[in-house]
C-alpha cells in the first residue's frame, strides 16, 4: 500500500507562499508613508522609509530566485545579496539627503492678521496668502444690499465693489470711484427714482451709485431693487490688503440684527462672507448722507 503523506490543501499553500516576512513589511510601512501623505506631513523620514521598502522586496525577490535558493550555497549567497542590497540604498538615501535641491524660502510681508479677521482668515488664508499690509480703519465705509448684488465701498480704497448674489460663479467687479458724488439730489430717493425711471415699488440705489447708473443703465440695472443700505463712519469697520485678496469688516447682516459678517474678495473673483463673531458698528452720520 502507498505511504499516505499528509499535505495541506493546494488553495491554502498557494494562498500563503507569495506573503514572505519582507512583503508584509513593506506593504506596511508603504502604509504608512501614505497615511503621512495624507496628512500634509513631508519629511525626510518618508524618503528613508521608501528605500526600507525598495529593501524589503529586493530581498524578497533574491531569496525567491534558484541563484539564493541553492542547497550548498544558498543561505550564503542570500546573506550577500541582502547586505549589498542594503549598502547600495543605504548609499543611495544617503545621496539624495545630501543633494536634496534647497528652495529660497519666501520673503514674506512682516505683517500680521488682524484680530477681527482670525477666524475668517483660518478659512480663507490658503486663497488669500499673506497680508501685504497692515489692518486699517476706514473713516467712511457704505454697504448697499440690492437684489441681485451687494455694495460696498471705502473712502480710503475710493472703490466701488459690486459682489453678485444672484448666483454662484459670477466674479465681483470693482469700480475706481475718485469722484466723490457730493451732490444732494442724488441722495433723494424721490429724484432717483424719477431719474432712473423706477416704479414706485422699487426702492433707488443712492449716491454716486445713482449718478452711475444714470451715466451707465445697462451696466448698473443689473443689480435690481435696493433692500437696504447702511453707512459707517467714526473708524470701525477694518480692511486689509492680502496677496491675493482683501478682507472687509465687520458689516452688518441686516438693519434689525447686529451680528457682523466679514467679506473675503478673492482675486480670482471669487467672493464670500463670514461671521465675524463680533457685532457690527451702528452708523452715526445722520442718515445716509454719505459722500460715494
Amino acid at each position: 500500500m502507498p505511504e499516505v503523506v499528509d499535505q495541506e490543501p493546494s488553495g491554502r499553500s498557494n494562498f500563503l507562499r507569495p506573503f514572505s516576512f519582507e512583503a508584509v513589511a513593506a506593504l506596511v510601512v508603504t502604509l504608512g508613508i501614505f497615511a503621512l501623505d495624507q496628512a500634509d506631513i513631508h519629511i525626510m523620514a518618508l524618503s528613508w522609509l521608501s528605500v526600507v521598502v525598495c529593501i524589503s522586496l529586493v530581498v524578497d525577490a533574491i531569496r525567491r530566485t534558484g541563484w539564493a535558493s541553492d542547497a550548498r550555497r544558498g543561505r550564503r549567497r542570500l546573506i550577500g545579496g541582502s547586505i549589498a542590497t542594503v549598502l547600495m540604498f543605504a548609499a543611495f538615501g544617503v545621496f539624495l539627503s545630501v543633494h536634496t535641491t534647497k528652495h529660497p524660502e519666501l520673503s514674506l510681508p512682516n505683517e500680521s492678521v488682524s484680530p477681527i479677521f482670525a477666524a475668517t482668515y483660518n478659512s480663507y488664508g490658503k486663497q488669500l496668502g499673506a497680508p501685504t499690509s497692515g489692518p486699517q480703519l476706514s473713516e467712511s465705509v457704505y454697504q448697499g444690499v440690492y437684489e441681485h448684488a451687494t455694495v460696498l465701498w471705502t473712502k480710503e480704497l475710493l472703490t466701488l465693489y459690486v459682489l453678485p448674489t444672484d448666483g454662484a460663479g459670477k466674479p465681483w467687479k470693482l469700480y475706481h470711484d475718485s469722484d466723490i458724488e457730493t451732490d444732494p439730489k442724488w441722495w433723494t430717493d424721490e429724484f432717483v427714482a424719477k431719474e432712473l425711471n423706477l416704479p414706485n415699488t422699487c426702492s433707488p440705489p443712492s449716491g454716486g451709485i445713482a449718478s452711475r447708473w444714470s451715466r451707465d443703465r445697462d451696466e448698473w440695472k443689473s443689480i435690481g431693487c435696493r433692500r437696504w443700505q447702511y453707512a459707517y463712519s467714526s473708524k470701525v469697520v477694518t480692511f486689509q490688503h492680502f496677496q491675493n485678496g482683501l478682507l472687509i469688516g465687520p458689516l452688518r447682516i441686516s438693519t434689525v440684527v447686529e451680528d457682523g459678517e466679514n467679506f473675503v474678495l478673492l482675486a480670482g473673483g471669487l467672493w464670500y462672507s463670514e461671521e465675524a463673531h463680533v457685532k457690527a458698528a451702528r452708523h452715526d452720520t445722520g442718515g445716509l448722507r454719505q459722500p460715494i
